[in-house]
């Protein structure tokens, strides 16, 4: 029974009329036609933009071009594909069409504060000098400076050696009375001076460079029992690098057995010609100690203000730059401030202050002798107060419309200090990869000219150099440090004079950096590191 029906299911289900409808039914069906994608591609697309537009793991497509199937370069998800046909290829094993297009480059619109125009002469007025006092250390800068304004900061300094930079501004007339001139000087500009006192010592470089960025005139001290030395020459080429004119003030002549001559000579060996030898640079030969002749140092300075005709904006929004920053107690985060155009006026007369990435609301300003006041002239300098972050020395200053504004050209500022060190990084990145790659060739290379009983001992030699080299720098002492200073000039000279420290036996890492007293948390943080 069972039998009958399995014969009469194969009658039905498998006689010839149902092939015949079967395979009618099949022809009649549309055909199906496999076309490949298209993938928009272009010259310089790199390995991570060609895997999220094909929707592929960028290590297949990584395996893929270091297969030597295509290239026999090796690259990484940021290589860039520069070669067509190498892209060509690659697109068509990946199972796409390639279509080649421009690549579309997104700019990122500029958002930056940049100063105004210069202003036309006829609308400008006069404005005090700045004078820069650079030189040596102990060739008597401070001092000098003391004689001109009546004061013994001198006596303040750490061992009697400058270790920030002094900026104050003095009446012409108190200095024409300290110096002990008689006869007044009538003078086109401001009655008033405006001096940069700067640390001498090699290790504030930085600061001495700022000073001479921002100044109208380098008086450079030599002591004539001394002469030329290391900072001397250092002042004379930063005054080249800023077109900088320079009064040269030869100290110290009232002490026994000095040659002026021979400092005179020296001066000359780095192109420094004195009016002495038909030059056109003054100099005067003083005592800051006894007070001799330095009413023809002022006159000296004076006459080199006078042929300059300084002049400056004294309308629109004011700009400047930071000398110095640090953290006062009781004040908060301020900066010492040369104004250079416009007026600064205390807030809410004036808009909020950009410099570098840190924003101000000028809240407090104080003059050089801690007088507070409500505006700041072009040549004169003060500390400004209200800043939420301290600005780095010798950034520009810019007063802004609104603070919308200011943290707009914040944002947009930080913006491009990541993209620059991604980039930074990336470059290095790819550098360290270029030569593991290069020794990686080599080995292969190698491995090729060589029998293959012979490929274990050259893997061997490989993996024992590798075990050593990192033994080598596992067993590197690590030195870290936290370095908190007064202002930021002296973090500076601090981290400058680090860096000439070089061995292989011992590392220096920075583990905190920053101005301002130090906080129980940033110790906790560096016996963190230290374990």
């Amino acid at each position: 029974m069972i039998f009958k029906l399995w014969k009469v299911h194969w009658a039905v289900c498998y006689s010839p009329s149902f092939y015949k409808v079967r395979y009618s039914s099949r022809s009649h069906s549309p055909a199906f036609t496999s076309k490949k994608i298209k993938l928009e591609v272009w010259e310089g697309i790199t390995v991570k933009e060609l895997s999220s537009a094909a929707k592929i793991s960028p290590h297949v497509i990584l395996r893929t071009l270091n297969s030597a199937l295509v290239t026999k370069h090796k690259a990484d998800t940021n290589s860039k594909l520069e070669d067509k046909a190498i892209i060509e290829t690659l697109v068509k094993l990946m199972g796409f069409t390639p279509v080649f297009r421009h690549q579309i480059i997104h700019e990122t619109i500029d958002c930056d504060a940049y100063p105004r125009p210069p202003c036309p002469p006829e609308k400008c007025e006069p404005r005090p000098p700045i004078v820069a006092v650079l030189g040596h250390v102990d060739h008597g800068k401070t001092t000098l400076l003391d004689a001109l304004r009546s004061s013994r900061v001198v006596d303040e300094e750490f061992g009697g050696i400058t270790q920030h930079l002094g900026a104050f501004t003095v009446s012409l007339s108190s200095v024409e009375r300290n110096a002990g001139s008689t006869d007044p000087n009538p003078v086109s500009f401001s009655k008033s001076i405006t001096f940069l006192d700067t640390p001498g010592h090699a290790a504030f470089s930085g600061i001495r460079f700022r000073s001479t960025k921002a100044t109208d005139i380098m008086l450079l001290v030599v002591a004539a029992d001394d002469g030329v030395k290391p900072q001397t020459v250092e002042a004379i080429r930063y005054a080249k690098e800023t077109n900088t004119p320079i009064v040269v003030a030869i100290n110290k002549i009232d002490k026994h057995d000095i040659n002026m001559d021979k400092v005179v000579q020296g001066l000359a060996t780095y192109e420094v010609l004195t009016e002495q030898l038909g030059g056109d640079i003054q100099a005067v030969p003083i005592s800051a100690l006894k007070r001799m002749n330095l009413s023809e140092l002022l006159d000296a300075i004076i006459l080199q203000a006078e042929l300059m005709e300084l002049k400056a904006d004294h309308t629109g929004l004011a700009e400047g730059v930071v000398l110095e920053s640090e953290t006062l107690h009781g004040i908060g985060k301020t900066a010492t401030c040369l104004i250079t155009r416009g007026v600064l006026r205390k807030s809410p007369n004036s808009g909020p202050l950009i410099a570098g990435e840190a924003v101000c609301t000028p809240r407090i300003l104080l003059t050089d002798t801690g007088k507070p006041v409500d505006s700041v002239n072009p040549g004169f300098v003060a500390r400004v107060a209200g800043w939420k972050d301290l600005p780095c020395a010798g950034d520009l200053i810019l007063e802004l419309e609104s603070t919308k504004r200011a943290n707009e050209v914040q944002r947009y500022r930080r913006c491009i200090k990541i993209q620059d060190k991604v980039k930074e990084d990336r470059d290095a990145y790819d550098l360290r990869a270029s030569h593991h790659r290069e020794h990686r060739e080599k080995y292969a290379e190698k491995c090729l000219s060589l029998h293959r009983r012979q490929w274990r001992k050259l893997k061997i030699e490989r993996d024992l150099a590798e075990s050593s080299l990192l033994k080598e720098n596992s067993n590197q002492i690590s030195l870290p440090l936290v370095i908190k200073s007064d202002v930021q000039g002296s973090l500076e000279a601090i981290k400058t004079l680090l860096s000439t420290y070089s061995s292989d036996q011992c590392k220096i890492e920075y583990c905190i950096t920053g101005v301002g007293p130090l906080t129980e948390s940033e110790v906790d943080a560096a016996a963190a590191v230290n374990g």
